[in-house]
């Protein structure tokens, strides 16, 4: 008791100095790229040009990433951009030469991109995630060596007075580092000043200032900023298009401040500068006065902090930053408390990634809260969802604003003070369109930028535009690049279109306009949530996914005097889009498909050689029979394979037939390896046409597989199985600090993991494995809390992944929590319906909880989708889990069975007798991970030898990412059974992260699951998944 206490006591001083550390953290990077596993690559060189024309902006990012690593690896980029920006270039150099990213739909691209990545080509891909944040996924990056990208964006400048910045602020040191850029002296002064004595200097070109500015081994302490001189209105002007920007005449006026509700987003992203936030937030509130004040923070689920507002204050700064965003459930929360009329400040960057995360629940959510008078949102990071916030801000009874954390304590008191002005009208003559056209909430000072596209042989004058009724007055005109102007007219009509959409309450017109909205992303090479880029290596690889890449042949790109144009028709880089050249790809296609076509109808198979984790060849080895008395139930990631006694055998050359080997207490039948089958996908039975479907996809047919029943062995020898070289202690499951935290865990001694692996979480906020890590120890300190928060973490730092949101669930559900877990599972379902093994892992999670018809629903859904023929037997799991559900829900008489009696002829479901499955899923795509299943005997069931003459069969080997496989076992009497997971090859994506699932149904009305989640660091390790008894 007396050392459990002191443990308790140095825990509580470690969270406290860590906590006091935590202030003094930087910020974010704005940009990075990482390995799949979250591995920093050094930035060799970064470079940006920039051209300032009026209130637009147009930047190029050119970066050289560096490898330090001796293997080949697929690399994540970030990019946190303004939040306007828009972007209009991603490419990648392939053999010297630059090759554009295309904007395809989001969907296509991601089946580009992965399609080429498991050919190990040369792929990229670029999406929008959150908010004003942007991801990409780059393959290859060379071994010890580089890849060079480069990003271009343009942007509608923002502020009083506007500003341009490029964040700097949180890069690692870096290389060589160049900013050059290019604007009018007369319009915009220069305020940056790194104070690092670069090569730096300013000169001029026929129309422009010239700054310049290189630093070698530079790590950037300030964002770089340009701030316009001038606030006047002033227009922008291309034939008939127009962009202008005015500033209407209001008069100030004070809002009464009441009683002030705070949400504290204290979600895992916050996790920066977090204490030094709060103090500060404190401060600003006490200047407001008002009557009184309640705290509350929120990521997971919502906390009030009580007491006076300094004691409020002090708790919540105690509080670790962890969870996910869940501001769904906070303002359900808040509902029923009993206020006079308040405001209500919300001080996040309007991301909510769990719960209910459409705006109109959101907005549906505050406008039911009686009590809210005004609504703000303080955004306290870069990154922000403005969507979410631009109607969370009309949902009070007066309007509120969106306010820049950033920004002075003055101005934002002011902005806090005083009083929005609603329902405010934009008009303008003779325009063929214009957006927007309604400006819901506004205060004194604020600018209003325009875009118009008039008709034809009209003229535009400060008479045309009106404002509330009243003309805007005299406009200043300025010059700008046409195609710049062109590319913020077409983002703002998109904008303008997706507007409609949602206010459009006939569904046929509302997918019409959506339509017509990514038609002009896809035409102007316009990224958006959605539609993506994606770069492939050669012109016939775009031919092949029916990629025109005929879409704004004209490129913007920065030259010495200011903006060029790369016209791809006319370069030799770009002969792909000549009719004559377009016209013999296609040819040569045709020929291709058939040539596919031939090579798919000769049967071949190829073998799978495999692996032991180093570079000498696989020796095999005998099992021998050995009790099983004393094995113990645990999975610590160690090899079962080093508990059992082994005879080495030696095998002749080329020896195709059984090997008689020189006899124990019996003869020994050796069987060699057998190589993998051919893969194929299930064909769907056309003949059903009366099933139940939630897509237009024909059912897959119910595939006749004979059950595996368990059966006794009778006369037979002893059977020794061939398997891989690889023992305890030859390949170690874990590295690094991850290693270190485990092998702590693994020896009872949790506080010291728990202590480690809060010092790495806060090194490395977004690491996973340090997330992991510490809800693991988290866990062993019998903190379920704090180990619900930590997995949680993950789905808040990458809300867009559903790889990393299936693993998160995975590690929840496996302490228990499926409220989470669930939901989260359901978001990874819309992100990427294309991965089987999701379909499983959310049906067996409603099972569990109950549900049978929605775990059905989630299988019919499963069924009804073609998978890549990657993913083989999918369809299989897929209906064993429907035969299991129905079998439950009817055994227990649920009232859904009406729901099952229609579905059950349909689909040839069955009921099930006892049995016991062990499915295995991992998320990370382009790599191998291997079933191994052993039972009492020492059989040895995996890829090569699938059936265990105990009874069960393997199926499903995916070589290529994800899962699941399956071993199933009807009747099963061959317990103890012994699980592992070998990483055969572990690619590009660095560690390997999933979980085995273990199935138990009795027979009668009872089923069990568990969830054993697991990591792998290492290229041929073997992770013990445990035992499996009776």
């Amino acid at each position: 008791m007396k050392k459990f206490i002191i443990n308790t006591f140095l825990l509580f001083l470690s969270l406290t100095f860590l906590s006091q550390k935590h202030s003094e953290e930087t910020l974010n990077s704005p940009l990075s790229l990482t390995t799949s596993d979250g591995q920093g690559l050094n930035i060799a060189h970064y470079e940006t040009n920039t051209v300032l024309e009026g209130f637009l902006a147009f930047t190029e990012i050119k970066l050289t990433f560096y490898n330090s690593e001796n293997r080949v690896r697929e690399g994540r980029f970030k990019i946190l951009l303004p939040e306007n920006a828009h972007i209009s270039r991603f490419a990648m150099q392939i053999d010297n030469k630059w090759q554009e990213g295309e904007v395809v739909e989001k969907e296509v691209a991601r089946r580009a991109y992965e399609d080429f990545l498991h050919k190990r080509q040369d792929p990229a891909l670029l999406e929008q995630d959150s908010g004003n944040e942007f991801n990409a996924r780059i393959f290859p990056i060379p071994a010890k060596g580089s890849k060079n990208i480069i990003i271009s964006y343009s942007q509608v400048l923002e502020g009083q007075p506007p500003k341009f910045t490029i964040p700097l602020k949180g890069l690692p040191q870096i290389d060589s580092f160049k900013i050059h850029l290019l604007y009018n002296e007369n319009e915009y002064k220069n305020v940056s000043d790194q104070n690092k004595n670069p090569t730096n200097w300013e000169g001029n070109t026929k129309s422009k200032k010239v700054y310049s500015y290189h630093q070698t081994f530079f790590k950037p302490e300030k964002d770089f900023l340009f701030i316009k001189i001038k606030n006047d209105n002033v227009i922008l002007k291309n034939n008939n298009q127009y962009a202008v920007r005015f500033t209407p005449i209001f008069s100030s006026q004070k809002y009464n401040n009441q009683n002030i509700v705070l949400l504290v987003d204290t979600s895992a992203s916050n996790s920066i500068n977090f204490e030094k936030n709060i103090d500060r937030l404190h401060e600003i509130l006490k200047s407001l006065k008002s009557k009184k004040l309640y705290l509350f923070g929120f990521d997971n689920d919502l906390k009030p902090f009580k007491g006076s507002p300094n004691s409020a204050f002090r708790k919540l700064k105690k509080i670790h930053p962890l969870g996910a965003t869940n501001l769904y459930t906070a303002l359900q929360k808040i509902k029923d408390l009993t206020v006079e009329p308040s405001r209500l400040i919300i001080f996040s960057d309007g991301s909510s990634n769990l719960g209910e995360t459409y705006n109109e629940k959101l907005s549906e959510s505050l406008h039911s809260i009686k009590w809210v008078d005004r609504v703000d949102f303080i955004v306290p990071s870069a990154h922000r969802n403005n969507e979410i916030i631009s109607k969370l801000i009309l949902s009070g009874k007066n309007p509120g604003f969106k306010i820049e954390f950033r920004d002075s304590n003055a101005n934002i008191l002011t902005q806090l003070n005083n009083k929005a002005y609603t329902d405010n009208h934009i008009d303008v003559k003779n325009a063929k369109w214009f957006f927007p056209s309604i400006i819901p909430s506004v205060q004194a000072g604020d600018s209003i930028t325009l875009f118009i596209e008039l008709n034809e042989d009209a003229r535009l004058t400060h008479e045309s535009i009106q404002w509330n009724g009243n003309s805007i007055g005299d406009l200043q005109k300025l010059d700008v690049t046409p195609l710049l102007l062109n590319r913020e007219l077409r983002t703002a009509n998109i904008s303008r279109l997706m507007e409609l959409s949602e206010n459009e309450p006939d569904e046929d017109k509302r997918e019409g306009l959506k339509l017509r909205a990514k038609k002009l992303a896809i035409e102007n090479r316009i990224v958006t949530p959605f539609t993506s880029m994606v770069v492939l290596e050669s012109d016939s690889d775009y031919e092949r996914f029916g990629i025109t890449r005929n879409s704004l042949t004209n490129i913007l790109t920065v030259g010495q005097g200011g903006l060029e144009i790369i016209n791809r028709k006319d370069s030799s880089l770009y002969s792909f889009l000549e009719p004559r050249e377009m016209e013999r790809r296609k040819t040569e296609r045709v020929k291709q498909e058939e040539k596919k076509k031939r090579d798919e109808r000769k049967k071949f198979k190829k073998e799978k050689p495999k692996k032991n984790g180093n570079t000498k060849s696989s020796e095999e080895y005998n099992i021998s029979e050995e009790d099983d008395e004393d094995v113990i139930e645990t999975f610590n990631g160690k090899g079962f394979i080093a508990d059992l006694k082994k005879e080495e055998m030696k095998l002749e050359e080329n020896t195709k037939d059984s090997i008689t080997l020189p006899k124990k207490s019996s003869d020994l039948k050796v069987e060699p390896l057998e190589p993998k089958p051919e893969i194929t996908q299930n064909k769907r039975d056309k003949t059903n046409s009366n099933a139940v479907t939630t897509t237009d996809i024909e059912l897959p047919s119910r595939i006749s597989k004979p059950s595996i029943r368990s059966k006794k062995i009778k006369d037979q020898r002893p059977i020794v199985n061939v398997v891989p070289e690889i023992r305890q202690g030859s390949v170690e499951p874990y590295s690094g600090v991850y290693k270190e935290i485990q092998t702590y865990l693994q020896r009872g001694r949790s506080y010291s993991a728990l202590r480690l692996a809060l010092k790495w979480k806060k090194d490395n906020p977004e690491n996973t494995l340090a997330l992991v890590a510490l809800g693991d120890a988290a866990m062993q300190q019998k903190d379920r809390d704090m180990a619900i928060r930590a997995y949680s973490s993950l789905i808040d730092y990458f809300p867009m992944r559903a790889d990393i949101r299936r693993f998160a669930s995975e590690k929840l559900i496996a302490i228990g929590e499926y409220k989470i877990a669930i939901d989260s599972f359901q978001k990874a379902l819309e992100e990427r319906p294309d991965h089987p093994s999701v379909y499983h892992l959310l049906s067996m999670a409603y099972l569990s909880q109950e549900n049978y018809k929605q775990a059905a629903t989630i299988l019919l859904k499963g069924l009804n989708k073609q998978f890549d023929s990657r993913f083989i037997d999918a369809h299989q799991i897929l209906y064993d889990d429907l035969d299991l559900v129905y079998t439950i829900a009817k055994r227990n008489e649920s009232k859904d069975m009406p729901f099952f009696e229609k579905i059950s002829k349909e689909y040839k479901i069955k009921e099930l007798e006892k049995e016991i499955k062990f499915i295995l899923v991992w998320e990370t795509d382009a790599n191998d991970v291997d079933f191994h299943v052993y039972d009492r005997d020492k059989n040895h069931a995996f890829y090569s030898k699938k059936v265990l003459p105990s009874g069960g069969e393997l199926y499903a080997d995916i070589t290529n990412g994800y899962g699941p496989e399956c071993f199933r076992i009807v009747q099963p009497n061959g317990f103890p059974y012994k699980l592992e997971a070998h990483y055969y090859n572990k690619g590009p994506m660095g560690f390997g992260m999933g979980a085995l699932q273990i199935i138990r149904f009795n027979g009668f009305k009872k089923v069990k699951i568990e969830t054993r989640p697991f990591v792998i660091m290492n290229d041929g390790a073997f992770i013990d998944l445990g035992i499996v008894k009776r």
